[in-house]
């Protein structure tokens, strides 16, 4: 179990980091560019919209396929709108996305909380999902804090951040 529930937690903390880093670099980077206001505001709901669809679409994917699968499967999904990010430049891809990113990572949480309820006792199913949030949030503070000290003007963020992703899927995989 302790190794079930680590592997879980180790991949959604690599991942919040990672997330931190995206999260501090849009905004900037859009408004860097030379986009409207709006385009940089407009990235949120679309983060909001593809999750509010992930939380509907997780549940029969986790019955299909299993906790494993789906967990790959979103951050592979994760990943590609990563790489979308770093490879263009217009905030209509940015966009599709975010929405993508929205679906993972809601389906993520679904499924990461859903395994560590399954995965520990009574006894101590607090102090995980307390640990898992608590790491999750750090990360992802401590991403968005690096972000802030490297030069956004190419795409060294969402390139690191895909790796992060990408090292995420590795604690699981195990």
């Amino acid at each position: 179990r302790l190794l079930a529930v680590s592997g879980v937690i180790a991949s959604s903390t690599i991942g919040a980091f990672a997330s931190g880093l995206l999260f501090a670099y849009i905004p900037v980077k859009l408004l860097s560019v030379g986009f409207e206001p709006w385009v940089a505001s407009s990235m949120l709901p679309a983060v909001a919209f593809g999750g509010l669809v992930g939380c509907f679409a997780t549940g029969p994917l986790l019955r299909m396929v299993g906790h494993a699968r789906v967990f790959m499967l979103l951050y592979a999904v994760m990943v590609m709108s990563m790489v979308a990010i770093a490879f263009f430049e217009s905030p209509y891809a940015w966009l599709c996305a975010r929405m993508a990113y929205g679906f993972a990572i809601n389906g993520i949480f679904i499924v990461a909380q859903s395994w560590l309820h399954n995965a520990s006792t009574d006894d101590t199913r607090g102090k995980v999902i307390t640990t898992f949030y608590i790491l999750y949030v750090v990360a992802l503070g401590f991403g968005s804090f690096i972000a802030g000290q490297m030069d956004i003007a190419g795409n060294t963020i969402p390139i690191l951040a895909t790796a992060f992703v990408s090292l995420a899927m590795i604690p699981v995989g195990l």
